[in-house]
């Protein structure tokens, strides 16, 4: 009676160490989701640059620099 007892008692031990397991594993996949999220936000994107009504006219624009400036073959 003693060896079922501590079988059962094994069998209790090993499933909460699987549910252990398996809670680390998903705070960790959430970690990992959040982490990866803030990271393409960071991406420092120029919505500016490319054709747009800027400071010197319609035009091609990098930055805050005319490209397509007539004025650039001079």
């Amino acid at each position: 009676m003693t060896n079922k007892a501590s079988n059962q008692q094994d069998d209790i031990w090993a499933a909460i160490a699987k549910g252990l397991v398996e809670a680390v594993k998903m705070v960790f996949s959430i970690f990992a989701f959040f982490l990866t999220t803030n990271k393409t936000q960071d991406v420092d994107v120029k919505e500016e640059d490319g054709w747009r009504e800027g400071h010197s006219g319609t035009g091609c624009y990098m930055g805050n620099t005319r490209i397509d400036d007539e004025n650039m073959d001079k």
